[in-house]
């Protein structure tokens, strides 16, 4: 068996040279061909006994192998979870219970003014109402001037992005997720209009029903943005929930809780509530149509699937 004999050899050599071994050690002085010698009158003897070593050894040289070039786990700096904007058209659906930060979905862009002076983004951040959009942070840095608020904001400046000179850099508009809630009015006027047709790409039907989003728009600045369209970053205050505790019509409930009406639940970070919510299933609004949760696998009627802003 002249190749198995080689394989076997050669094995037998690299584990010994990727084996550590003392400084002081004598140098190796048998040589490869008395090894392969050695080897082939082995194999001969004992055809059996030879394949068990050769299949031994190869583990041996793969396990020394693996430990010689294994990355050194303890350089590599903690990994974290990277939040960047998606532009993915076939997101799924986003449900956010507790506080979370998130970078969001893009939903739409566009350019206006003279020269494309403005970039708008329009960022979905939940496919429902939420409680509160608590922080903004802009290439890092938070938005000092933004107060936390779960109503709608048609306009904020902050002064770190205004320099005075052709009005502010940055606007942002937001929308919590309320059916019913209203369209960015400057989002409208500013939009351009489709080639065909002559209607404008965001009418005053673009409210995004039940998505609570963001509307940005910013002013070209090289001042402002040095390196191009920021990033941005927004803190959140989840879904509101429903919870039995809080109703009157519940066994040892009281409150104003009422499961077929969104609009009574309140925010919670309670995990057997969010529990709770989930394996029950979330409703729209008045209608009754589900969200999320397990609730929606119960459907019998087309007409009930989940909505789609």
């Amino acid at each position: 068996m002249p190749l198995a004999s080689v394989l076997l050899a050669a094995c037998l050599a690299v584990a010994l040279s990727l084996a550590p071994t003392p400084a002081h050690a004598e140098p190796i002085s048998l040589s490869i061909a008395t090894v392969v010698a050695a080897v082939q009158a082995f194999a001969a003897a004992s055809p059996i006994l030879f394949n068990l070593a050769l299949t031994a050894t190869i583990a041996i040289v793969s396990t020394v192998a693996r430990a010689v070039f294994a990355p050194d786990q303890e350089n590599q700096g903690p990994r974290g979870t990277e939040l960047q904007l998606s532009a993915d058209p076939n997101e799924p659906r986003k449900l956010i219970l507790g506080r979370r930060a998130v970078a969001g979905s893009l939903a739409y862009w566009c350019t206006s003014g003279t020269n494309n002076k403005y970039c708008w983004l329009v960022i979905a951040l939940a496919d429902h109402r939420i409680d509160a959009l608590e922080e903004i942070h802009v290439n890092g840095e938070k938005v000092a001037d933004w107060a936390a608020t779960g109503a709608e904001v048609n306009a904020s400046a902050p002064d770190k992005f205004d320099f005075g000179d052709s009005g502010p850099r940055m606007k942002i508009y937001f929308r919590p997720g309320t059916v019913g809630q209203s369209v960015v009015s400057d989002l409208t006027t500013d939009a351009p209009t489709r080639e065909s047709g002559g209607s404008k790409e965001w009418t005053t039907d673009h409210r995004l029903d039940g998505t609570a989003y963001v509307a940005i728009r910013l002013m070209f600045s090289p001042t402002a943005f040095p390196s191009g369209r920021p990033s941005f970053l927004f803190m959140v205050r989840g879904a509101r929930l429903y919870d039995p505790r809080l109703d009157s019509t519940q066994p040892s409930g009281s409150g104003a809780h009422r499961y077929a009406t969104p609009g009574t639940w309140t925010y919670t970070d309670n995990l057997e509530v969010a529990r709770y919510n989930y394996l029950r299933g979330m409703v729209r609004g008045a209608d009754g149509r589900p969200l999320f949760g397990l609730g929606c696998l119960t459907l019998t009627s087309t007409s009930q699937l989940p909505w789609r802003r």
